[in-house]
């Protein structure tokens, strides 16, 4: 026990703790009163002990002096052993304290440092949150869930144009939605993303900001409250408002375009209520951009836009639909009756359009489609209202076609036809067939008009007016009028070679070809390069096509002439065109109309006509020739009128190619 007491005293303790548990141990006063202590101690009882000891075991006095000298040294080792343990004991304890305390030291040290980096660092990310919070280019706002404002940071000031504690504002106001809503929210979950908010600034000015809210829990105060992050998405709204406008609404008109009224028809067409769409489209408006340019075009687009507007009912919808073509969608409107109403209330509207000195007729036409009856989406509907406008210019201009199956029966028999030319065009189905011009007072052949003829396999015709229309309409023509013009010449070069050069040969040229510079320059060129002789070819044109095209293809015309080339002017009499005004033109000759001819000897007044349409030609050098002479009466009442040349079923039917090459040298060499 005393070697355990011992270690428990001796042995120097390790622990800062136990020196701070013990302070006795390291107090300088306390610990010499100690060792001083136990000094005196010893040296009582050893004085004590050891002279009753010694005196019982030397009871001789000599022996007992001699103990007593040997006891005195024994006694200055004891003390010295004593004094040498109790001062290294407290040494080692004094060593251990200082050691200790220099560990605590550094430990302390390295404590001191670590929370000056830390109080350094915590001052960083302080000063760091300071400036994202003052200097970020968003609305962070900290407010209580009872609505108010507590910071507003100065971002948010200036772009709300409040105060820091935001006293003029409300976070209700801000979010858009009541505090009670948004704390439901954030009890459930402790962010609420993505919100938007709109607020109208005191200048009047409206801000759009897309909120994220996140709730903070606060020890301090013992309730929550919420931070908010504000995005500034004005100019984005604006931006997406813009081009949702530019997506939807006409740049020109700002009427609604194309793709809203798509739109909107697809949402009638969900809920399956009956509307009407009419397209409307403008007679010859590129007369206007043609004439004064495409600026006096957008000013009537935007006066056309105008009065359509004021005649346009709140719930119905006007739109441009591209170019010169608007659209209505009249609402619970599909009685025919009730649509050419509103129609004729629609082309009222119109009439004369000034514009500085020019004045403009402008009439539409227009194409309407019912739902459900006449599509089932909003393509159909269009497309429908598109073939019923088509065929509303086919048949005049300035009117309604409301679709049905017969226009699209039509349509598809169109189609079919155009499919079929393109295929007789392929495969040089056409023929030509010749009806002779003859001399009416020798009643000789003089030449022959090539006509074209179109055979089917049946044995039957189709007949020109049958599929010419169309082939304008297409294009088509051009292709028809080039095969014409270029078999015509070859008949030439066959008849000339044949001996048969004197005669003449008359080609029918479409009003399409002669309203195009370019096709009758081509023209031109073929028959330049042709080894015809020029002057024995005429080519026909209806003065319609002459009147559609004065302004364009003068040049044009007047090269044929002057390679000799005779321009007859076909189906006189059936236009507006009077011989003083075709004097403007190369014309050397004109074709009366078989209208004329078929009233001789029926109509006095026609037969006048017919007499001084033949005087003033004479005057004027103009050949006259007449058309559809069938009956000798009409023969010899032209022959006395001065009339020379004619064709018609009383001398001769049109003939195929070998027919035709068989009565030339017949009556020719009879001759």
């Amino acid at each position: 026990m005393l070697k355990q007491w011992w270690k428990r005293r001796i042995q120097p303790k390790k622990d800062l703790n136990w020196f701070l548990q013990h302070p006795d141990m390291l107090e300088e006063r306390g610990h010499a009163l100690r060792i001083a202590g136990i000094y005196l101690l010893v040296g009582f009882l050893w004085i004590l002990v050891s002279d009753v000891l010694l005196f019982a075991l030397f009871p001789n006095p000599q022996t007992y002096h001699m103990a007593q000298s040997f006891k005195g040294w024994l006694y200055v080792l004891v003390t010295s052993a004593t004094l040498y343990g109790l001062i290294r004991w407290r040494m080692q304890v004094l060593v251990q304290a200082a050691q200790t305390i220099s560990a605590a030291y550094a430990e302390l040290q390295a404590t001191h440092e670590e929370l000056v980096t830390t109080e350094t660092e915590l001052r960083y990310q302080k000063d760091l949150a300071e400036h994202i919070v003052d200097d970020a280019p968003s609305i962070i706002v900290l407010w209580s869930l009872d609505g108010s404002i507590e910071e507003l940071n100065p971002y948010g000031q200036t772009l709300l144009e409040a105060d820091a504690s935001g006293d003029n504002l409300r976070m209700e106001d801000l979010l858009g939605e009541s505090i009670t809503s948004l704390r439901e929210r954030l009890q459930t979950s402790t962010a609420v993303r993505s919100e938007l908010g709109r607020w109208q600034v005191p200048s009047g000015r409206s801000v759009f900001v897309l909120w994220n809210s996140r709730q903070l829990s606060d020890s301090h105060r013992g309730e929550p409250r919420v931070i908010s992050v504000g995005t500034d998405i004005t100019e984005r709204r604006e931006l997406e408002q813009r081009l949702h406008r530019l997506a939807y609404y006409d740049a020109l008109t700002q009427l609604p375009n194309r793709q809203l009224i798509h739109d909107v028809m697809d949402q009638w067409i969900t809920l399956q209520k009956p509307f009407t769409l009419v397209v409307l489209d403008m007679d010859h408006f590129q007369d206007i951009n043609d004439t004064l340019g495409h600026d006096a075009g957008d000013a009537f687009l935007e006066h056309a836009a105008q009065q359509l507007t004021a005649i346009t009912s709140g719930h119905d919808v006007l739109g441009r639909i591209g170019g010169d073509e608007f659209g209505f969608l009249w609402f619970n409107v599909t009685d025919a009756e009730v649509i050419q109403r509103r129609i004729d209330r629609v082309f009222d509207v119109f009439g004369a359009w000034a514009v500085g000195d020019h004045e403009f007729m402008m009439t539409f036409s227009a194409g309407a489609a019912c739902y459900p009856d006449h599509g089932q989406n909003s393509s159909d509907l269009f497309k429908n209202c598109d073939t019923a406008l088509n065929d509303a210019k086919k048949h005049g201009r300035g009117r309604c076609k409301l679709y049905s199956q017969d226009i699209q029966d039509r349509n598809v028999a169109a189609i079919r036809m155009s499919s079929a030319i393109r295929r007789a065009l392929e495969n040089q189905e056409f023929e030509l067939y010749y009806q002779p011009y003859m001399d009416l007072e020798s009643q000789t052949i003089i030449g022959a008009e090539a006509l074209i003829r179109w055979p089917q396999p049946d044995g039957g015709f189709i007949s020109p007016p049958d599929f010419v229309p169309l082939a304008e309409d297409t294009g088509q023509i051009y292709d028809i009028d080039r095969w014409v013009i270029q078999e015509a010449l070859n008949e030439m070069q066959y008849l000339t070679a044949s001996g048969f050069g004197q005669l003449f040969l008359s080609i029918n040229v479409s009003s399409r070809t002669v309203n195009q510079p370019e096709a009758l320059e081509d023209l031109a060129n073929t028959i330049s390069n042709s080894p015809v002789n020029p002057q024995r070819v005429i080519l026909e044109v209806t003065e319609t096509a002459l009147l559609d095209t004065f302004s364009a293809a003068p040049a044009s015309l007047q090269r044929l002439s002057d390679l000799g080339v005779h321009l007859a002017l076909d189906d006189f009499g059936t236009g507006y065109s009077s011989l003083e005004y075709i004097s403007n033109w190369p014309i050397k000759m004109i074709k009366l109309d078989r209208s004329f001819i078929n009233n001789i000897g029926l109509d006095e007044k026609k037969e006048a006509v017919i007499t001084s349409v033949l005087q003033l030609a004479a005057s004027l050098q103009y050949t006259v020739v007449a058309e559809g002479i069938e009956t000798e009466e009409q023969w010899k009442f032209l022959t006395l009128q001065g009339c020379r040349r004619g064709q018609g079923f009383l001398f001769h039917r049109p003939l195929p190619k070998d027919q035709w090459h068989r009565l030339v040298a017949t009556e020719l060499l009879s001759q």
